[in-house]
């Protein structure tokens, strides 16, 4: 039997943390989480040491999360992820984009 933890109304959210490859946050990057079938977009910014949250997701569809910033690169700024529960921990990781 699996267990699947789920928010008021059976919505579920996502949550977790921006960071450098040295561990340092990343303030200020956009997360979008865009529903693969409706094109529906929930979003959020990362607060002051990186974390970030996005709740009221309808739980067993298949998502496409992304994220961006204007001055950081992210090594996967765009990935498909199927949501059936509450998922926490998603670590973004992002690097100095290099100014030319």
């Amino acid at each position: 039997t699996t267990i699947v933890h789920q928010g008021q109304n059976g919505l579920v959210r996502l949550s977790g943390r921006a960071v450098t490859p040295g561990g340092q946050f990343i303030r200020n990057a956009a997360v979008m989480l865009m529903d693969a079938d409706t094109g529906a977009i929930r979003g959020t910014v990362s607060g002051s040491l990186g974390y970030y949250q996005i709740s009221g997701i309808v739980p067993g569809r298949m998502y496409i999360l992304m994220v961006a910033h204007a001055r950081y690169l992210f090594a996967s700024p765009t990935q498909f992820i199927e949501i059936n529960g509450d998922i926490q921990n998603v670590i973004l990781i992002g690097e100095l984009e290099p100014i030319l």
